[in-house]
């Protein structure tokens, strides 16, 4: 779960789902908070379906502390694949693109076709680019539907730009960790993952039954970028204990 501290001060929430195309898959959780829930509000929060989804570059956003890393919580299994996205937002069936979940980029009328009676309108955005005009929709209570044209269709309001940094400041620094996740269905398979996995040399291992399932998650965090070489120790643990590797996110290390 990452807090997001919005343009107003005020705080939401947004939840990692998984690696995307183009940038991670994220879920902003509805609401806006003048003080940070702790993690029992947590788990009620992401149950409830999120406010939208799309791909977003949530790295960008912790190393610069406009977000941060609060909690590690498991993703509903309704929210956890990948939907259909819209490349433009305003997709009507004659043009427009259309990016299915197998990756398949097909006009809105291809789309209708394979799904009938479907609303182009309340599919998700391909990506949103800039820290700003997320926070200035979830500020805005914004949801798909509200997307006309190129723009996301908020009336009397621009679109944020985002501000560039004075000339004399320059971006802090921050040392980054990636965190590891894996899925299991028996808490024993989990716990037997987690200690050879704490073999590899990763730290902050923890092992967390996902809200609403019956499944088992193990986190684990290493120091520094995503490494194909733990990438890949670590799916071979999970996949010998009866589960698999679910990808991994970056953020600072505290």
């Amino acid at each position: 779960m990452i807090e997001l501290r919005l343009r107003t001060g005020q705080l939401a929430y947004a939840q990692y789902v998984r690696p995307g195309w183009h940038a991670p898959l994220i879920r902003v959780m509805p609401g806006i908070f003048d003080e940070p829930l702790d993690r029992r509000a947590l788990r009620g929060l992401i149950a409830r379906p999120s406010q939208f989804r799309t791909q977003y570059h949530l790295d960008t956003t912790i190393g610069r502390r406009e977000g941060r890393i609060v909690a590690h919580l498991p993703v509903p299994e309704t929210e956890s694949g990948m939907p259909p996205l819209r490349f433009i937002a305003d997709v009507q069936p004659e043009v427009g693109t259309i990016i299915e979940p197998d990756y398949a980029w097909i006009t809105g009328a291809e789309y209708l076709e394979r799904h009938p009676g479907a609303d182009l309108s309340t599919l998700p955005l391909w990506e949103i680019p800039f820290y700003g005009t997320l926070s200035w929709m979830i500020e805005k209570h914004w949801v798909p539907s509200m997307a006309r044209g190129l723009a996301l269709g908020i009336p009397d309001d621009e679109e944020p730009t985002p501000a560039p940094p004075p000339p004399d400041e320059k971006p802090k620094k921050r040392r980054i960790h990636t965190t590891h996740i894996s899925i299991f269905q028996k808490r024993d398979d989990a716990e037997k993952a987690a200690e050879a996995i704490r073999e590899l040399g990763l730290k902050n291992i923890e092992v967390d039954q996902d809200a609403g399932t019956d499944e088992w998650v193990v986190w684990a965090q290493r120091p520094g970028r995503p490494d194909p070489d733990t990438e890949d120790q670590v799916e071979q643990i999970a996949a010998a204990n009866n589960g698999y590797y679910d990808g991994n996110m970056v953020g600072p290390l505290n």
